[in-house]
């Protein structure tokens, strides 16, 4: 027996005046896996060519009853992505008849199985937890069963796939009532049992064009996301910033602000989908300012995880506190627990950033002395969903290097400061990529120990994380002329914007035909680019640079000099007109 997959094509909306390509993806799995078993048989298999399955109590003579279960899986790897988001999953068993009215309960297998070896007595374990329960009085074609929510965890990996089990919810009563399936082996495969899936990948910011704001009051800031993915549809966006919702801000480009931070939420047409939400920062430029992120909920993930029986596979993206912790429980059993943080927050390149100070507000916190509550951030190097993420499904994350170490605290309901410019940095050189930190004890040894802050869902405002920034951003506009000097020393001066901007306090005589006589070398020495006094280009193909009369200041278009290089220190040489030299040591910015 083969499984089969049958991948539809992507749907596209055509509206009055918008063309949209949705990205809602649907596919049909085609069982090959379906049996069943029977309590009045207990040691018999199906056989693997049986047309048909039972689920229910079935009589046999009166007034003997058998239980039947009906047990089906799919293969579900390589076609929908660990991070598609389910809008539907619907389980399908076509009844080849119906006796009584059967309630059918659809629990989740949790062991492997193989078709050809189950029996009453060896059965795959199940659970009845999230279990779905269907009933018909009348039916007609499809029985069409709801396990979106399975579906979403086995393919983000909290539990394994290893398919449904069906049985009557009152398996001890004496009553006819039950389903007869037809299975994967009935002649006709168009009845076969099927999974029918639809999903799409998350929304995310691939690229963002950031104009800063270029002086103090002149709000022309502006902020030009490039979007990905999604589910497609008409989309709806509403900006936000530190006051809440911005009047009158619905387009997807923001314009005409002043610096802070901004956040973007996307709303999609179409139903059963997710907002998405974003956050950029916007400075002044030629200032340093100083911008409070402390967005709520919306724009920041996190998530404890809860290392504990039974408690793997739960998701607590709306807990109201991150724990790095362990504590003894019922049984000797040790409850470990660690939470992810994520702030969904753009820091553009063109950003100087000063500082970047992680507060946090501590609820209660646990050190003895014999074991201390030394607590880490561990860089987070995969993509997670704080609706979606267990323990069971932790995302990837580094042991080393770490993004932060967190010292031993016993002070409860105060705020902590924690300096995170470093990995807020890492975050800026490759924004695609922020997938936020893993916070956890530095070790879990079963002693009784924890670290508690509150998370971006506490109730109290103030009590919920944010970070502290002081950004700047300059352009040449900002940057004075640099004076050359005697001799080079240890510091330097910038080109910004492809120009470098310079003076040298010595009379020259004027003669209109005379050019300041310069050169520029690499750090390894090499001539770059050089031209005399007569203007004639002795190396490159840098203009000369006439001499003024009255003005000693110039400013050097460098962006065209082959090899020159951002990131990199040169040194402009220049000479005056007795020929004595003066040097400027100078660091390529942009």
């Amino acid at each position: 027996m083969k499984f089969t997959s049958l991948l539809t094509v992507i749907l596209l909306f055509l509206l009055p005046g918008y063309f949209s390509l949705s990205q809602i993806q649907s596919t049909t799995f085609i069982s090959g896996k379906c049996t069943g078993a029977n309590s009045m048989d207990p040691t018999s298999t199906v056989s693997s060519s049986a047309p048909v399955v039972t689920a229910g109590r079935v009589l046999i003579v009166s007034p003997f009853y058998s239980t039947y279960r009906t047990f089906v899986e799919f293969n579900l790897s390589g076609v929908v992505p660990e991070n598609a988001i389910i809008t539907r999953a619907t389980l399908k068993l076509y009844p080849n008849s119906r006796v009584g009215n059967p309630v059918i309960h659809t629990a989740r297998i949790t062991a492997p199985w193989q078709e050809n070896s189950v029996s009453w007595t060896n059965q795959p374990s199940y659970t009845n937890t999230q279990q779905v329960t269907s009933s018909l009085l009348d039916f007609q074609g499809w029985l069409n069963i709801d396990v979106k929510n399975h579906v979403q965890n086995m393919i983000a990996g909290v539990y394994p796939n290893n398919g449904w089990m069906l049985y009557h919810n009152n398996e001890t009563e004496n009553a006819n009532k039950h389903y007869i399936f037809r299975s994967d082996d009935y002649a006709d495969p168009a009845y076969h049992p099927r999974l029918e899936i639809s999903f799409y990948i998350p929304m995310s910011v691939t690229d963002a064009v950031i104009n800063h704001e270029s002086s103090p009051g002149a709000s022309d800031g502006s902020i030009s996301p490039v979007l990905a993915d999604g589910p497609g549809g008409t989309y709806t966006y509403q900006w936000y910033n530190k006051n809440g919702m911005m009047p009158g801000k619905t387009a997807l480009n923001l314009t005409g602000v002043s610096y802070g931070w901004y956040g973007l939420r996307v709303t999609s047409s179409i139903a059963g989908t997710e907002p998405f939400y974003y956050a950029f920062l916007i400075g002044e430029n030629c200032a340093e300012k100083e911008i409070e992120f402390n967005p709520g909920p919306d724009f920041i993930d996190d998530a404890m995880l809860q290392d504990r029986i039974n408690y793997t596979d739960v998701n607590y993206g709306n807990y109201q506190m991150m724990e790095a912790y362990e504590r003894e429980g019922y049984g000797n059993e040790y409850d470990g627990r660690s939470s992810l943080l994520r702030f969904r927050l753009w820091i553009d390149s063109e950003l100087n950033l000063n500082k970047g100070q992680l507060q946090l507000r501590s609820s209660t916190q646990l050190s003895p002395t014999y074991s201390n509550n030394n607590a880490r951030l561990h860089y987070v190097i995969s993509d997670w969903s704080e609706n979606i993420v267990t323990y069971s499904s932790i995302p990837d994350y580094s042991m080393s290097p770490l993004a932060l170490n967190m010292p031993a605290i016993t002070v409860s309901n105060s705020d902590f400061f924690f300096d995170l410019l470093g990995p807020l940095e890492n975050i800026q050189e490759d924004n695609s990529h922020n997938y936020g930190w893993l916070f956890r004890l530095t070790t879990y040894d079963n002693i009784t120990k924890y670290q508690r802050y509150y998370s971006s869902d506490a109730t109290n405002l103030s009590q919920r994380p944010k970070i502290n920034f002081r950004v700047s951003t300059y352009n040449a506009h900002c940057l004075s002329y640099s004076e050359m000097k005697r001799a080079l020393d240890g510091g330097y001066s910038y080109a910004m914007d492809g120009k470098l901007k310079f003076t040298m306090d010595e009379p020259y005589e004027l003669d209109a035909s005379k050019y300041l006589p310069f050169t520029i070398y690499d750090k390894h020495h090499m001539v770059l680019e050089s031209s005399d006094i007569d203007g004639v280009v002795l190396n490159g193909s840098v203009a000369p640079l006439p001499l003024n009369f009255d003005d000693n200041r110039w400013i050097l278009d460098i962006s065209s000099i082959p090899g020159i290089a951002t990131g990199e220190y040169y040194i402009l040489e220049v000479s005056n007109s007795k020929g004595d030299k003066r040097y400027l040591r100078f660091f390529y910015k942009n």
